[in-house]
């Protein structure tokens, strides 16, 4: 029961950062992944937390939306992890006058 309990887990997380990777803000990609150091020549943002009232299944869309809040264009998160850190790994956009 566990193992297929786990499996479920791995598998939504799997979607959710396929779903999460897709998502766009003004243009800009939000990429995330599991590995710190994909974003190792990135500056870190802020850590994130998803709670513990958010679904399993969403817990990488709220982490994604809570780094763009911030001006972040990456995340880090752990599987089955509830938490992960924002980075910039881009300049921010400067809007043309």
């Amino acid at each position: 029961m566990f193992h297929s309990k786990a499996f479920a887990l791995s598998a939504s997380f799997a979607v959710a950062t396929a779903l999460g990777c897709s998502h766009y803000n003004a243009g800009n990609p939000m990429r995330v992944t599991r590995n710190a150091a994909d974003v190792s020549p990135c500056r870190k943002v802020t850590d994130l937390d998803a709670g513990s009232r958010v679904a399993d299944n969403e817990i990488v869309g709220e982490l994604a939306s809570q780094a763009r809040k911030r001006g972040a264009d990456a995340v880090v998160v752990a599987e089955g992890a509830r938490t992960g850190s924002a980075y910039r790994c881009s300049s921010p956009t400067v809007a043309a006058r």
